[in-house]
């Protein structure tokens, strides 16, 4: 894959920006998912109500379908990130890492804040 896009999100410099913001984006999806009680999936994400199409005949196990697809996929793309955190964990400890590589950015859990918060002020 380094080959194809030039970066090895996990322990290469990841500069401010789109590559950067869609690596934080979508881990930050997956703990989102994982935390996520299997009853507020529609409420927090109600697109999910585009995927069940009129006439379907048993709504509730597309439902509960889709939502056991989410999470599998949440649970796989964390696992990778813990395998990833235990085969660089010397490096971790050494601290050798870039601050902006995405093991660092999760350990230090600046991988959850969301960017877009920044640029809204609600008064």
């Amino acid at each position: 894959m380094v080959e194809k896009y030039g970066v090895t999100i996990f322990t290469d410099a990841l500069d401010d920006g789109e590559v950067r913001t869609q690596v934080e984006s979508y881990v930050r999806f997956a703990v989102d998912i994982d935390n996520l009680a299997d009853d507020d999936f529609f409420q927090d994400y109600s697109e999910l109500y585009d995927c069940i199409v009129p006439g379907d005949l048993n709504p509730n196990w597309t439902a509960s379908q889709l939502v056991d697809l989410l999470k599998r996929h949440s649970r796989e793309v964390i696992d990778v990130v813990e395998r990833q955190l235990i085969k660089h964990n010397r490096s971790m400890v050494k601290v050798t890492l870039p601050s902006s590589c995405l093991l660092r950015l999760v350990a230090t859990g600046r991988h959850m804040q969301n960017k877009r918060s920044d640029y809204v002020t609600l008064k």
